[in-house]
């Protein structure tokens, strides 16, 4: 039912379990409608009050209905429970395999340019995935994915971690999104949380939502045929026809 928090309402709430969820129609939710901080408000007034909050955008809905059903399932403590880590195999495996494995599985689909990635075997069938990248500006060795095949494996992201310890000693950093996590797992395995990111945002387009990276001026000139002299990024994307959606920003994490 709907609950009154500082600035507008929330879709449902359960409080036997402290958990809210927001459905973001993409139209409705978008800069074109309300604020570009009522997300980022919104999970904060909810953080405040002990509330978690679940912030499911309509194309992730439309595409990965089953992932976020499962979500909600795991937060009310009813996720379906597989054997723990001892159980469990722990190998490298090829980047490939892994990004097919978190396209089916992982809320956010596959990464890009993984550099290594990690499984858990139940015999031969893998059942979570760690995969790394290296992040464009910085070069830092980045935890781009963690996912497992819906069931909950305990210790088992633990268990991976310290077979990728034995090859990257280095630190390594990954994001919490504050739409659908509060980085709890993260803190459990030893990573510090160094920094609160502000909100960002997604380019959409009907019932689709893309990285905003996929818009720089030169690939807007370079995919539409748009001469960008005087025109901003956003202006030029207007005119195409897209429009913004913003998250309530991200949580980072190093492991050192």
């Amino acid at each position: 039912f709907p609950v009154t928090i500082r600035r507008g309402e929330l879709d449902f709430y359960l409080p036997e379990y402290k958990l809210a969820i927001e459905f973001n129609g993409l139209y409705y939710h978008s800069d074109e409608i309300v604020d570009p901080k009522l997300h980022e408000d919104k999970q904060k007034a909810c953080e405040d009050k002990g509330i978690r909050l679940l912030m499911i955008n309509e194309d992730e809905w439309i595409e990965r209905k089953d992932i976020i059903q499962n979500k909600v399932l795991i937060l009310c403590g009813k996720g379906r429970r597989g054997v723990g880590a001892r159980k469990l195999t722990v190998a490298k495996c090829s980047a490939s395999l892994a990004m097919d494995f978190c396209q089916q599985h992982h809320l956010q689909g596959a990464p890009s340019g993984v550099i290594a990635a990690y499984a858990a075997y139940r015999d031969e069938n893998i059942v979570a995935v760690i995969t790394l990248s290296r992040q464009r500006k910085t070069n830092h060795l980045e935890l781009s994915r963690y996912c497992t095949d819906g069931k909950l494996y305990a210790g088992v992201f633990t268990k991976l971690l310290k077979v990728i310890r034995k090859e990257h000693d280095e630190e390594i950093v990954s994001f919490a999104d504050l739409r659908y996590s509060d980085g709890d797992l993260y803190r459990r395995a030893g990573f510090l949380e160094v920094d609160r990111v502000r909100r960002d945002y997604r380019y959409f387009k009907r019932k689709k939502t893309f990285h905003k990276s996929n818009f720089t001026k030169k690939r807007i000139e370079k995919q539409f045929g748009i001469c960008m002299d005087g025109l901003t990024e956003r202006e030029a994307m207007k005119s195409l026809g897209y429009a913004r959606i913003y998250d309530c920003g991200k949580l980072k994490f190093v492991l050192r």
